[in-house]
């Protein structure tokens, strides 16, 4: 179950790594030109939620082991993943992080950690 999980994780986070935001930009004809002034309301960092909130929502359950991933996406799927577990939505989660940064994270928001030595 880890490496389905992680693999998740991961093709979740490479997705939005490849991504330029700028592909998301509509153009509209004005004066018989294209115009690339009307932008997409969402920034870089609030995709990076959304895809982080939505792999914890969509791929993670009660009673798993969890990859918890380095980097800007991850901050909010760690994000995500505290808030199901002080809601009781998610039960008997433990995680392993990638980082310090990611492992201090996690620890404030109390997701219980083990390593991939222990587990």
């Amino acid at each position: 179950r880890l490496s389905r999980t992680m693999k998740l994780f991961a093709a979740a986070f490479a997705a939005l790594a490849t991504t330029n935001v700028a592909a998301f930009a509509p153009t509209a004809r004005v004066n018989g030109r294209f115009s690339s002034s009307i932008r997409m309301a969402l920034s870089q960092d609030e995709l990076k939620k959304m895809v982080g909130y939505k792999s914890v929502d969509d791929y993670v359950e009660s009673g798993m082991v969890v990859g918890l991933g380095t980097g800007s996406t991850a901050y909010f799927a760690v994000e995500r993943l505290g808030e199901k577990l002080k809601s009781g939505e998610l039960k008997d989660i433990l995680a392993i992080p990638t980082s310090i940064r990611t492992k201090e994270q996690a620890e404030s928001l109390g997701i219980p950690l083990v390593t991939l030595d222990t587990h």
